[in-house]
């Protein structure tokens, strides 16, 4: 049961730092535009009656760098299994999102969300990306979203599965070579489940990982080192795939579902990774205000938040 302080305090404390929560958002939505992403494709959008599975619909960007040219466009190769408008991250596992949220389901062998290179995300400094992930497949590089391709040197930053642990690749020159930024988590993501990741990196001092809220990786400048500046590329910025054209041919493919994925120009604190994560878990406030209400009758509250 939780105490009516505690569900008291949770609501004034959204209610006061003024998220407003729309029925078509949630907590989470509200959490994350009060950081001000350049880009924050949520991957709401749903299929038309006549072409579920078809290319270019708009993946409209909610983030400061606005729509229009700088919202993406879904990308689907001709393998069966991709499709937009799967169920995404939901109530009643994670409350703060949308109950009506969607997500695509990409099937790991030619599918993308591509947005074209704009100004916003050559981003050359502080950095930070986001997301939530329900992996089918594990295996080999996947990639959650990048400025990154091996052809020619075109090589930015990049989040990814490697092995299906959380990597972060910062590029200073294009190159793959012993200057690059490169921190890898631990242990894997489970499959079959939605789970929260983020990288984040400041020049000439760290980039970290994050898992679900918690940190669980870092490199800092010294023997580690850490890059003093992200390489500028004419790439797009792609969600889903990295690699390189013939002959070189290397497909880095995600295998799953993505959704909420966000790009920021400065590196977030650890406070606020976290509180993005719990966001996630906490419902909206006026369900908290009734419970609050609840509780001080004496009803019990049976939600628990996930751990």
């Amino acid at each position: 049961m939780i105490a009516r302080n505690t569900l008291t305090a949770l609501a004034l404390a959204y209610i006061s730092a003024g998220f407003a929560v729309s029925a078509s958002g949630g907590v989470y939505e509200a959490t994350v535009l009060s950081d001000n992403p350049v880009g924050y494709w949520q991957l709401n959008e749903t299929p038309p009656p006549d072409s579920p599975t078809r290319n270019f619909k708009q993946a409209v960007n909610l983030g400061s760098a606005g729509t229009g040219a700088i919202d993406g466009f879904y990308d689907f190769g001709l393998t069966p299994g991709s499709t937009y408008g799967a169920v995404g991250p939901r109530p009643p596992a994670l409350p703060g999102m949308d109950a009506g949220n969607n997500a695509p389901h990409l099937d790991g062998t030619d599918d993308i969300v591509y947005v074209a290179d704009q100004n916003p995300y050559d981003i050359a400094g502080e950095l930070t990306i986001e997301g939530w992930i329900h992996p089918d497949d594990l295996g080999g590089q996947r990639a959650i979203l990048g400025k990154y391709m091996m052809q020619g040197n075109q090589r930015s930053y990049l989040l990814l599965l490697e092995e299906g642990n959380p990597r972060l690749v910062i590029s200073p020159d294009g190159t793959f070579g012993s200057a690059v930024g490169d921190v890898t988590a631990p242990g894997p993501v489970p499959t079959g489940t939605w789970t929260h990741v983020a990288g984040t990196f400041k020049p000439d001092d760290f980039m970290r990982l994050y898992v679900n809220g918690e940190q669980v990786a870092e490199i800092t400048e010294g023997a580690e080192g850490v890059p003093s500046q992200i390489f500028t590329t004419g790439q797009a910025v792609r969600i889903g795939y990295f690699g390189s054209v013939p002959p070189e041919n290397f497909k880095g493919f995600f295998d799953g579902r993505l959704d909420e994925i966000a790009l920021y120009d400065r590196a977030l604190s650890a406070a606020e990774i976290r509180q993005h994560y719990q966001s996630a878990l906490v419902p909206e406030p006026a369900t908290l205000l009734i419970w609050s209400l609840l509780a001080g009758l004496g009803i019990g509250v049976g939600w628990r938040r996930k751990r």
